[in-house]
């Protein structure tokens, strides 16, 4: 099954929207994580910060302390970069 750009583009709208996106077990049974983008001055992704752990005891959860903790710290480090989201 092959996949083009166009397939993913709703998938990255919703990660731009949330700043995060978790995957649970998916590359590997028992670990997920959690990502979010780091963005340049021009708004593009520059990075992509990840934590990841096991099953049993990280929750890979888009509302939990650690995702909290993830996105702040990319937010942080994107206006650092000299990103400035729009209004």
């Amino acid at each position: 099954l092959q996949h083009g750009a166009d397939d993913y583009q709703p998938v990255l709208a919703g990660i731009r929207a949330r700043g995060l996106h978790h995957v649970h077990g998916l590359l590997m049974p028992g670990v997920d994580a959690l990502s979010a983008p780091v963005f340049n001055a021009m708004g593009q992704i520059a990075a992509v910060m990840t934590v990841v752990g096991p099953t049993s005891i990280f929750h890979a959860d888009e509302h939990g302390p650690a995702a909290q903790r993830l996105l702040a710290a990319a937010r942080e480090t994107s206006w650092r970069m000299g990103y400035s989201p729009a209004a």
